[in-house]
């Protein structure tokens, strides 16, 4: 047994307001422990009676309450005797037993109600108990049912309180306490209160005192008060329903049948675990319903079939598509599951649930899924977007060469487009299969990106944007490939939007390298980074390395792009999805930049090769452009590679894939140039910065003059995008003045004055780390305490794109001194408010007030409020003491000056963060006596008393005493 302090004060206060007080729980709640414990602490004379059955004769009765009531009179009992043996009416002498009771201090406590409740003798003589006993007595009335009839008469009166299942309950404190008790440090409390709700015999049981206790007492338990006293249908109901998480008169009536809502308005009439909502439905308590559920598996074991399917389909009609199937699925039931899997794709094609998709069909059987149209077009579907093209591209062969695809294609539109998606990299035979099956706007989209990949013709695009993801990834990918840069940049949304940056920039590689062949390197850089590691690679790992790789080899480094791109090769050879002709562009460009010429022409010669078998003229293209950069890079001959890079040019030209072709004219200007036509060359380049400038495709332009700086000569003055491989002009810096405030539940940063409102925790806390150690931090070190989980590398990582976020928000960048330190660009100052309040605690100067007051209105709450680093907690505990100090000095400050008003702010903000504080309490009371008011004085006092009676002092301890009557 614990002490329960709170139980004690709801028990006080009930009793403070009312002289009868009704605790209606369920069996197992602690009332008995509750009340004794109350009992045993509210210095009033106990009587207790246990009831039984044998109470309800009336008799009987009176003479164990007699004996009860010995307490305050031994001759009580006597004469109680001798009254039923005169043959006084047993309601009679109950009133007349109340009327003589003479203590005030009588506590009567009832046990066991419910054994009476429904008895009409017990339950008058109760009521007249109840009516006579004097007002300064005590009741409290401990039962498992309703006792209505008993208090019907004196609840009219406004006498009885109330007290229920959720007051007993055990919240976090008192089951950290009980879990002190029974020296049980490997329990989880929060687990153990979300299963138990609270419930006082459920924590005991979960968390026993001694080792004689197991879970099998819990169930012993609940058999024997709960279930057993039951009907055996009230019993057999509650068994069927058990897998019911909420149980409504609709369920119900499902899983029993019509007479189903009359049981569970009987059932909500008992106290049994389970709250009643307003609606009539009842939410059994989890270790309640664990247990009828495990009673249902070991007593009807032969009617779990019948029960699952209908469960399964109440599971269904409320979207728990997923609970449904897999209980059917344990039971073998698959013919059902067959069904609700059905019901459910359409959610799950939603939702990309493709691998439990897979499970389940694998789950039912070929032969099964094989007679489902439906099934078939989800495994289609599944297999394609779980990069298992092989399998796929299987399937729908086998199904097209049998005839059975058209009907997978009449119950199911939309699976065309996924048959043309697992064809992505045989696209003459997706496009072949396809074009049979009366294609919706989705496999058009499809269908448009395998003709830009591989047609010799101009593909046009279909028009909308209202594309699953799925189709949306690949059709966006044709647009990139077409150097549609402005119709692709439509897909997503702009700066300033809500949803700004989209989420879609780090699923598929479309939308940022199109920012890279824009020139927007920066803004590349600046999105990219705000990504965590985690977030980069959660579905395509190899494009996202390759984006990557493109990135660094944007901003010149070539030797990182070689090491990300072979990343992103090995990974997409692990999935077999049969990237790597396009993966390996970027490596063989980066190569070429090396000097690498061998490497980058051997890598291309794969390209070629496995891109003529594939059909793949987009990526062919490509590689043939680089081909012939090669050949110039190394001194071949001109007219081979001219030859080379004329082919491609004119294959990208007809097909209009031309968001390589400003850097393939390019390379065909040089050889050109090469072969003497000095006039034609500089068409050709005239013709690259016209087409760059047209799409914005500027980037190619600018990797060709990188390779062949000689092709500047042909440069006009209108260049397509500016150069970013230029040094970058300093710009002169704007003095800013930075200040962090931390305290609060709203943190920020102010820059010259204006608040940012920044949400990012992280930012908040980098500039109240610099902050703290004057502006100037050591890389490592900051690194280690802002991310504690990670390694150096990872931290490392995650550090820039906070420096990034923070240049954001304030305009000031973090810049490198001597190497590991960090220290704010020039020109900006930092401050913050814990800085200055720490400032002010150091030097106390007789203008402690006004120090203080100037940021008083920022230092309100808890430091950093939402952070869990190790630094800042012991930050938070050092500012907490400091505040304290300073706010203590500057109320002494004030009172001296005779500021009243001052005092009571700086006294309540003490009080709000320390409701013990004892010298609040008393610069309270010295400004109410100042003021000459007496009554602000006693109310001082109270609060005192009230705050300081839980540490068990009083008001006196702390030298604060009552003003003096008048």
């Amino acid at each position: 047994m614990i002490a329960r302090p709170r139980l004690d004060r709801l028990f006080a206060d009930c009793f403070d307001r009312f002289d009868v007080v009704e605790v209606l729980a369920s069996p197992g709640a602690g009332k008995t422990v509750a009340a004794q414990l109350y009992a045993a602490k509210s210095g009033r004379r106990v009587a207790w009676l246990n009831l039984d059955a044998t109470d309800v004769v009336a008799n009987q009765f009176l003479v164990h309450l007699g004996r009860a009531l010995a307490v305050l009179d031994p001759d009580i009992p006597r004469l109680v005797d001798e009254a039923l043996r005169s043959g006084v009416a047993a309601v009679e002498v109950a009133a007349a037993l109340a009327d003589s009771v003479a203590a005030d201090d009588l506590l009567l406590v009832l046990d066991n109600c419910e054994e009476i409740a429904e008895d009409p003798a017990a339950a008058g003589i109760v009521t007249a108990l109840l009516t006579y006993l004097p007002t300064s007595a005590r009741t409290l009335l401990l039962t498992r049912e309703p006792l209505e009839s008993m208090l019907a008469r004196i609840g009219l009166d406004g006498r009885v309180g109330r007290i229920g299942d959720a007051d007993l309950a055990f919240d976090v404190s008192e089951a950290h306490d009980l879990l002190e008790a029974a020296g049980r440090r490997d329990v989880d409390v929060e687990e153990q209160l979300a299963f138990t709700g609270g419930w006082a015999a459920g924590m005991t049981f979960a968390m026993p005192l001694d080792e004689r206790a197991s879970p099998t007492d819990m169930a012993g338990y609940l058999n024997s008060q709960l279930l057993a006293r039951l009907p055996e249908e009230e019993q057999a109901f509650l068994l069927r329903t058990s897998l019911l998480t909420v149980l409504t008169p609709a369920n119900v009536e499902e899983m029993w049948g019509p007479g189903g809502p009359a049981l569970l308005r009987q059932i909500a009439r008992r106290r049994l675990l389970s709250t009643v909502e307003p609606d009539g439905s009842v939410v059994l308590h989890p270790c309640f319903r664990q247990f009828l559920s495990e009673q249902l598996t070991l007593r009807m074991s032969h009617e779990l079939p019948d029960v699952w399917r209908k469960h399964a389909r109440i599971l269904a009609a409320e979207g728990e598509y997923e609970a449904a199937v897999e209980g059917l699925l344990r039971l073998d039931l698959l013919d059902e599951a067959a069904v609700i899997v059905e019901q459910a794709l359409a959610t799950l094609y939603e939702r990309g649930a493709w691998s439990l998709i897979l499970d389940w069909l694998d789950a039912l059987g070929a032969r099964r899924v094989a007679e489902r149209s439906l099934l078939m077009g989800a495994r289609i579907r599944a297999l394609t977007q779980e990069r298992r093209l092989p399998e796929a591209q299987s399937l729908v062969r086998e199904l097209h060469e049998s005839g059975r695809l058209r009907a997978v294609a009449d119950v199911d539109p939309g699976v065309v487009a996924f048959v043309g998606l697992a064809f992505v990299w045989k696209p003459q035979e997706g496009l072949a299969i396809t074009e049979q099956y009366s294609p919706d706007h989705h496999a058009e989209a499809v269908r448009y990106t395998l003709k830009v990949t591989s047609s010799a013709g101009t593909a046009l695009p279909p028009p909308g944007n209202d594309l699953v993801k799925e189709v949306h990834t690949t059709f966006t990918w044709g647009l990139f490939l077409q150097g549609r840069l402005d119709e692709l940049a439509q897909f997503y949304p702009r700066p300033g939007s809500t949803h700004w940056p989209p989420r879609g920039f780090y699923r598929t590689p479309q939308p940022l390298l199109s920012m890279i062949w824009r020139g927007d390197l920066e803004e590349v850089r600046r999105l990219w980074d705000e990504v965590p590691l985690g977030a980069r690679q959660p579905n395509h790992p190899d494009l996202s390395h390759n984006l990557e790789a493109w990135i660094l080899l944007a901003e010149g480094d070539a030797e990182a792009a070689v090491r990300a791109g072979t990343v992103s090769i090995g990974l997409s050879q692990r999935t077999r999805y049969g990237w790597e002709p396009y993966l390996q562009l970027v490596v063989a460009q980066a190569l070429l930049r090396l000097g690498r010429h061998s490497d980058a022409r051997t890598v291309l010669a794969e390209v070629v090769a496995r891109c003529t078998a594939l059909k793949k003229a987009a990526y062919l293209e490509w590689a043939r452009a680089y081909d012939g950069l090669a050949q110039l890079l190394t001194g071949g001959d001109p007219a081979a590679a001219a030859a080379t890079l004329r082919t491609c040019v004119e294959g990208m030209q007809r097909a209009g894939r031309r968001v390589m072709l400003p850097g393939a004219l390019a390379y065909l200007a040089e050889a050109t140039a090469r072969l003497g036509n000095e006039a034609e060359a500089r068409e050709l380049f005239a013709g690259a910065e016209r087409l760059a400038a047209e799409t914005r495709c500027v980037f190619p332009l600018e990797q060709a003059l990188l390779d062949l700086p000689e092709l500047a000569r042909f440069r006009g003055t209108a260049r397509p995008g500016p150069d970013r491989h230029q040094p970058a002009r300093t710009e002169p810096v704007t003095p800013r003045s930075i200040e962090v405030r931390p305290f609060g539940h709203r943190p920020d940063i102010c820059i010259d004055g204006r608040p940012c409102g920044l949400r990012r925790l992280k930012v908040i806390e980098l500039a109240a780390y610099l902050a703290a150690h004057d502006g100037v931090v050591a890389r490592h070190q900051v690194q280690l305490d802002l991310f504690p989980e990670h390694d150096r590398r990872s931290g490392s990582n995650y550090f820039r794109q906070i420096a990034h976020q923070f240049r954001r928000a304030t305009g000031v960048p973090l810049t490198r001194k001597d190497t590991d330190w960090v220290t704010l660009g020039p020109g900006a100052v930092l401050t913050s408010v814990d800085v200055r309040l720490q400032s002010i605690a150091a030097n106390r100067s007789s203008d402690v007030l006004s120090d203080f007051l100037a940021v008083a209105e920022h230092c309100e709450g808890t430091y950093l409020a939402a952070s869990s680093l190790p630094w800042v907690d012991r930050r938070r505990f050092e500012l907490d003491v400091l505040r304290g100090e300073v706010l203590h000095a500057a109320a002494n400050a004030a009172l001296e000056k005779g500021d009243l008003a001052v005092v009571e702010r700086l006294a309540e903000s003490a009080l709000r963060e320390d409701p013990f504080c004892e010298w609040a309490f008393k610069a309270l009371d010295a400004a109410a006596r100042q003021s000459g008011l007496v009554e602000r004085r006693r109310s001082v006092y109270r609060r005192a008393k009230t705050a300081l009676a839980e540490l068990e002092l009083t008001p006196e301890d702390i030298g604060l005493h009552p003003p003096r009557l008048a």
